[in-house]
């Protein structure tokens, strides 16, 4: 006391004098116990009267003593004053430099506090030096080994006692932080062994499926009960979401998707939790029920989004291939659909693509954005008009599909004169979407595919935008085709001509070669001006009928080219072949009119 007494800032310290009584009181109340066992020691031959009568108030003593100590603990470690009649306060705080990175082992610990009471103002500056110790010292390193159970309790027990009889200031060891070796073990104390047995009713397969290895997880999917559960009401499907191995060993198996743990939580939910995208994906897929419900009706899709796992949600988007699955999603309170994927495209355009006129048409009511563009430019009206020319080689469904996708996107004001960054020549302006509605040849297996799904475009842009629209869409097919005849070169994203070498889309050619090419070319470019300037002075109707000329001799054209390219490439059977096709999509037409626009 003596000492603290001496270190003390001043004697006049009203929480200091607290403390002070509080560490007095203690100091007497061991000097009256020690007294008593002195005193005891020495009489006991004078029989168990006397030690009756001297620790008769035993009990009430050591409970007063650790009352004291508790409170003067309280008091020091607080620094607060328990007296109702107190009205010190106290400003500041502590600021600890520690220079251990510096290789020198000292800190400096700095404090500046304001200590105010009955209108006086104490100025409490404090300024002290303390030798410290690494983290990586040997004591603190032994602690963090056994913390971490790298040694057992009684070696690191053993290595302390070694430590403190070779290094006399280990007592007074503290790292960086200033943190004893006691306070780190109260901070941080060792971590128990957490073993795999101590989750009840565990079967086989779920330990398997948790610490075991493929073979073994396929030994016990052949002999294990389905759908066991462990204490948590976990089954296998649960704990296997982590390993879409595992994953999909038990759903070819035949385990239940929306089987519930104890509180009604699905795999899926699991698996949207921990934003395991691939394990959502194989469970959507395999048939998860979307609308399951845990006991607090929450939905999957609410743990994906209380965990901020946004590009998980945005991935559920762009596989969802129906309207009923998009309707699940509504229902789950899911309306996000602005959001765009790493081609910045929208979930529209996946199903523009797909032409889902159904989930398009829904799509479309909850706002979003029909004139969209990804980072290729192309809206969804590009990607149903591109699925309807790579559909022209043949006459199925999709053809169907493609024409009430169109009206679909048509009726909801879709722009037809939307233009890319397109520089050739062929389009100056930028390409428009139905740039792909032309005629090319398969030379390999002896087929030209004819651009009859312009007129049938043109058509749908008259009825639904009207002539002026319709006049440009049909100017920028006259233009691309004259492009071709005088065969300038194509420098634009379409440079690649045909459906089937549009799906691994190349490097755009460097503005400093198109410049060039624009520049060698500049001759047939003022021709070919000079004619657009002449077409476009005529009437719609006029220019459509120029351009059925222009597509009935530049399919001359192509298919003669074809057939010098390959002998067995007949034009009359071509010819016969395209007609019959033509007649074939004329009465598909009609039929889907007279049906109201509802595909069989």
């Amino acid at each position: 006391m003596q000492k603290a007494n001496d270190k003390a800032p001043s004697q006049n310290d009203p929480v200091f004098q607290h403390c002070q009584m509080k560490c007095d009181q203690v100091v007497r109340d061991l000097e009256a116990l020690n007294k008593k066992l002195v005193t005891g020691s020495k009489r006991s031959a004078k029989g168990k009267v006397f030690i009756i009568l001297t620790f008769r108030h035993w009990k009430e003593n050591v409970e007063d003593l650790r009352r004291d100590i508790g409170e003067a603990k309280l008091n020091l470690i607080l620094q607060t004053c328990d007296k109702e009649s107190c009205n010190v306060v106290k400003y500041g705080g502590t600021v600890r430099l520690a220079l251990s990175q510096l290789g020198i082992r000292w800190a400096a610990v700095i404090q500046l506090y304001i200590v105010t009471t009955s209108g006086k103002y104490s100025l409490r500056p404090s300024f002290d030096v303390e030798r410290i110790v690494p983290y990586t010292s040997p004591g603190f390193e032994i602690l963090w080994k056994m913390r971490n159970l790298e040694i057992s309790f009684e070696e690191g027990r053993e290595e302390l006692v070694n430590l403190h009889r070779t290094d006399p200031t280990f007592p007074d060891h503290v790292d960086p932080s200033g943190h004893s070796y006691i306070e780190c073990l109260l901070m941080t104390p060792a971590r128990w062994p957490v073993e795999r047995e101590w989750i009840a009713e565990m079967s086989p397969l779920h330990e398997a499926v948790l610490f075991q290895s493929p073979d073994s997880v396929r030994k016990w999917v052949a002999r294990s009960r389905k759908d066991e559960r462990n204490a948590f009401g976990q089954t296998s499907l649960h704990l296997a979401i982590s390993t879409p191995q595992y994953l999909r060993m038990l759903i070819e198996a035949g385990y239940q998707l929306n089987a519930r743990d104890n509180y009604g939580i699905t795999p899926l939910m699991y698996a949207a939790a921990i934003n395991q995208e691939e394990a959502v994906i194989a469970l959507i897929e395999a048939g998860s029920d979307l609308n399951a419900e845990d006991k607090w009706n929450r939905n999957f899709m609410f743990y994906a989004g209380l965990r901020q796992h946004w590009h998980l949600v945005l991935k559920i988007l762009n596989i969802i291939e129906n309207q009923g699955d998009f309707e699940a999603l509504l229902a789950n309170g899911f309306t996000i659909v602005n959001h765009v994927d790493s081609d910045g495209q929208l979930p529209v355009m996946e199903a523009a693509g797909r032409c889902d006129s159904a989930l398009v048409s829904r799509l479309l009511a909850y706002g979003t954005d029909i004139n969209h563009k990804d980072k290729f430019h192309n809206t969804s009206l590009c990607y149903v008009l591109r699925r309807l020319h790579a559909a022209s080689t043949t006459v199925d469904h999709i053809l169907l599909r493609a024409m009430e996708t169109l009206r679909v996107l048509l009726e909801n004001n879709a722009n037809v004169l939307t233009r890319d960054t397109c520089r050739c020549p062929c389009s100056p302006q930028g390409c428009l979407p139905a740039a792909g509605l032309q005629h090319e040849t398969y030379p390999d297996i002896g087929r030209t595919c004819v651009p009859v799904w312009s007129l049938e475009w043109l058509s749908l842009v008259l009825e639904h935008r009207g002539e002026s629209e319709a006049k440009t869409n049909l100017l920028s097919f006259i233009r691309r085709a004259k492009h071709a005849e005088m065969g300038m070169t194509h420098v634009c994203c379409r440079r690649e001509q045909g459906h089937l070498r549009q799906i691994v889309r190349g490097k755009p050619i460097p503005d400093e070669d198109i410049d060039e090419i624009i520049d060698e070319e500049s001759e047939f470019i003022e021709d070919l001006e000079r004619e657009m300037d002449q077409s476009s002075r005529k009437g719609y109707n006029a220019l459509l009928d120029d351009w059925i000329v222009q597509i009935k001799t530049s399919l001359n054209k192509v298919c003669i080219e074809a057939a010098e390219q390959r002998e067995d490439y007949n034009v009359e059977r071509c010819h016969s072949q395209n007609r019959e096709w033509i007649t074939s999509v004329i009465l598909s037409s009609i039929r889907w009119s007279h049906a109201g626009g509802e595909i069989p």
